[in-house]
């Protein structure tokens, strides 16, 4: 994931994306086309981001609540 944090709400969010290596934070001010491909394709290539990325995915998916049935 890349994030480009725009707005201050999305600061928190995208720092932490970078504190757990889920991504790359482009910040605004250096926000270009190029800037953007560069953070694509670094993350294309890791597998370490890809493997931390997943392990996210199951533990969100562990810790989420069961399904509320419908009344």
């Amino acid at each position: 994931m890349v994030v480009v944090p725009f707005t201050f709400d999305v600061k928190p969010m995208a720092r932490r994306v970078g504190e757990l290596g889920l991504g790359t934070v482009v910040p605004a001010e250096e926000f270009t086309g190029a800037r953007l491909r560069e953070a694509v394709e670094g993350l294309a290539g890791d597998r370490a981001a890809l493997e931390r990325v997943r392990r996210m995915r199951e533990h969100t998916a562990r810790a989420a609540a069961p399904p509320v049935p419908p009344t």
